[in-house]
């Protein structure tokens, strides 16, 4: 669901844009949702772009399931199994994005971007299933050493683009 950036949000942000300002940033682009275009305000203001808005940086779209709880979603709709449920045959049941249609969205952006800046440090502000998704195809899970760390909330992550992927 949409919902807006709260207080601890607003801090994680702000700690993020210190590390981000380190970094010199050609272009941002955040999801249209208003908790990562929240984040990316905060962090625009502190390195001075100005944020464009990317509907394909959502988070995925959970169908049927969409504004429940976890323990709502599998109460309500007994049928839907969290392990399963983002699988192709999984989420047709309840018009959920699964992890294969996210992936080729991803995709479908990084060539946008990667047309548009060449050669450019791009800032995406994004959401988590985003991101998973992301490492998952680009094989980078086992260069990930701390789990709770890279997908804590406002967390940064810094990814180089090579000839043949991303590390």
């Amino acid at each position: 669901s949409d919902t807006n950036l709260n207080k601890i949000g607003f801090e994680q942000a702000k700690m993020a844009s210190v590390i981000i300002k380190k970094i010199k940033i050609d272009a941002l682009y955040a999801s249209d949702l208003k908790r990562a275009f929240q984040t990316a305000q905060i962090i625009s203001q502190e390195i001075k772009i100005t944020v464009t808005p990317e509907p394909l940086l959502r988070e995925r779209t959970f169908g049927d399931l969409e504004g429940y709880t976890s323990k709502e979603a599998t109460k309500i709709h007994s049928n839907f199994s969290w392990d399963s449920g983002f699988t192709d045959s999984g989420s047709k049941l309840l018009g959920i994005e699964s992890n294969t249609q996210m992936k080729k969205r991803i995709i479908k952006l990084l060539n946008k971007l990667a047309s548009i800046h060449k050669n450019q440090n791009i800032l995406l502000v994004t959401h988590g299933g985003i991101i998973w998704n992301f490492i998952e195809y680009f094989n980078l899970i086992d260069s990930i050493v701390d789990f709770d760390k890279f997908f804590a909330n406002a967390g940064v992550t810094i990814l180089k683009k090579t000839k043949g992927g991303y590390t």
